[in-house]
């Protein structure tokens, strides 16, 4: 089994349960004797031998000591493979928010037997993970559980957004594609994704296969493993693709949306040209505004001042 470490060297799991699955843990744990105590931001935190355990108000379960093995067979396994016995589809998408980079969107199939493996990886939301975490987590995803990844590079997703000039629309229809592709090779009677937009722009972007399988759109979806799992592969091909623009740009390219990435977008400018942005970022942020009323500010005053010398 594979666990994630914390500072301390103490191993530690992370998995979100709701609070009718937290309690059913919760009345088994009294029955075993834990010791129960209040702790902040939690519902309840409890201990045994060499095992601890905190239910945070956010959903999250955090296990830390030496008998995780035996504390997830014991009260959590069952139940996991009860929920995932009918195999479920995660979608999640990485980049939206990233001036630099693709959008990538996941999907990915989790079973039973897939839904231990990922709970045993410690599978959470990307957001949650350092960038080695996501890449070394991503690959173990990826040899356990059927998926299908669709990437829109910048070029693609500028011409996307000129069509649509809506990122709700180009992420539906990522999400759908991902799914009917993960469909044509792989049986599953649920599909779950993180709600964006209207609740009916992926349900119509899908096509026969997808029309089919029951839809569920909800916030929070990452605390559900596939959708966290989908999370990961996703973010791991985002950052495989950044990396790739920035060699082939030969420019570090960071990412967000920050001070730092405006800075690096007024240097690709000055560099190359106002249309090298449109090979690397997503232009239709307000980043590129910002950066092209910068250089064009700047030429201004350059020919203003050229024209006090003469």
């Amino acid at each position: 089994m594979t666990n994630q470490r914390a500072a301390g060297g103490k191993a530690h799991v992370v998995t979100y349960l709701t609070r009718e699955e937290a309690e059913s843990v919760k009345a088994k744990m009294e029955e075993d004797g834990f010791a129960f105590s209040e702790a902040p931001s939690t519902i309840f935190a409890a201990k045994s031998f060499k095992i601890n355990v905190a239910y945070y108000e956010s959903g999250k379960l955090l296990i830390q000591g030496q008998e995780i093995d035996m504390f997830l067979d014991r009260y959590l396994k069952t139940m996991i493979a009860a929920k995932y016995r009918e195999p479920v589809i995660g979608t999640d998408e990485s980049g939206k928010g990233d001036y630099f980079g693709p959008l990538v969107t996941a999907a990915v199939l989790c079973d039973w037997k897939s839904a231990e493996k990922l709970l045993e990886m410690s599978v959470q939301d990307s957001k949650n993970l350092s960038d080695n975490s996501v890449m070394v987590i991503a690959a173990k995803v990826r040899t356990t559980c059927p998926h299908a990844v669709v990437t829109i590079n910048p070029p693609r997703y500028n011409e996307l957004w000129q069509k649509t000039r809506n990122v709700n629309r180009i992420l539906a229809w990522a999400h759908a594609r991902a799914i009917e592709n993960l469909l044509s090779k792989s049986h599953a009677g649920v599909i779950v994704t993180d709600q964006f937009g209207n609740e009916a722009l992926v349900r119509n972007a899908l096509l026969e296969k997808g029309k089919k399988v029951k839809l569920l759109q909800q916030t929070h979806g990452e605390r559900e493993l596939p959708v966290a799992a989908a999370s990961i592969v996703a973010r791991a091909l985002f950052l495989i693709g950044l990396k790739k623009l920035s060699r082939q740009l030969g420019v570090e390219l960071p990412k967000g949306a920050s001070a730092e990435v405006e800075e690096v977008a007024r240097e690709i400018v000055k560099k190359h040209t106002k249309a090298a942005l449109s090979q690397v970022a997503k232009v239709h942020f307000k980043t590129t505004a910002r950066v092209i009323k910068g250089k064009d500010e700047t030429q201004t005053a350059q020919a203003q001042s050229a024209g006090d010398e003469l």
